[in-house]
Formats: structure tokens, C-alpha cells, sequence
């Protein structure tokens, strides 16, 4: 049984707003081969074309955060290498990612505790 599922976006930025539908086009293709067959990973398309950047939306199913975060990474390594080989355009990749997890029970809250000094040796 599963433990996660993440949402994942990206976005990338070519210098140049002309080579948006080139980049799009190719993203498209690319991120639906390599989801393709894969149960864990569900690819939501391509978006934003209008406001001049591609941002690749994906679902990751896994066991845990850290397996999604690698699983996700992968896919995104999968993509870049190929839109390297397949398009000349310099691109700009943005990423968001969630924040560190800043509620944990030792940083609220807690007080230094130190031990009571040891009691004198009593004379023998």
C-alpha cells in the first residue's frame, strides 16, 4: 500500500518567449514517454504556455516523501537530457519545492535541563 502522493511542477523558461511552442511541444512528447507504463506516476501536462514558460505537472505515488522527491527528480533528469539532445534553447528552470518541516517538538518550547550536581562522597 502506498504512503505518499506528492504533486510536483516545474517550470522552464527559454530566454527567448519565441521558442515557447517549440519547447512545449517537445516537453509534451518527452514527459509522456517517460511516464508512460509506469503505475507510480501520473503526468498532468504542460501548462503556461500563454504567460511564456512550459511547467511540467506530475504525481508521484511512492512509500515515502524521500522515494517521491527521487522518483520525481529522475523524471525530471529524463526530460532535461532529452530536451538538451532535441532542442537548442537556453533555458532558465525554475523550481519550487515545499519548506522544511519547522514544527518539530524539540524546537518549541523546551527547556534546558541539567542534572543536579552530584552529592558529596561522604567521608569514610
Amino acid at each position: 500500500m502506498p504512503g505518499t502522493t506528492r504533486d510536483f511542477s516545474y517550470s522552464l523558461t527559454p530566454k527567448n518567449p519565441d521558442d515557447v511552442p517549440l519547447l512545449a511541444a517537445k516537453a509534451r512528447k518527452i514527459l509522456a514517454w517517460a511516464c508512460d507504463g509506469d503505475d507510480r506516476i501520473t503526468c498532468r501536462g504542460i501548462e503556461g504556455e500563454a504567460l511564456g514558460l512550459v511547467t511540467l505537472k506530475m504525481t508521484i505515488v511512492g512509500r515515502d516523501r524521500w522515494w517521491a522527491m527521487q522518483l520525481a527528480q529522475d523524471i525530471l533528469n529524463i526530460v532535461l537530457w532529452n530536451l538538451e539532445k532535441s532542442v537548442e534553447i537556453n533555458l532558465d528552470l525554475e523550481s519550487w519545492s515545499l519548506p522544511p518541516h519547522t514544527h518539530r517538538g524539540y524546537a518549541h518550547g523546551r527547556t534546558k535541563r541539567y542534572r543536579a550536581p552530584a552529592a558529596e562522597p561522604r567521608p569514610a
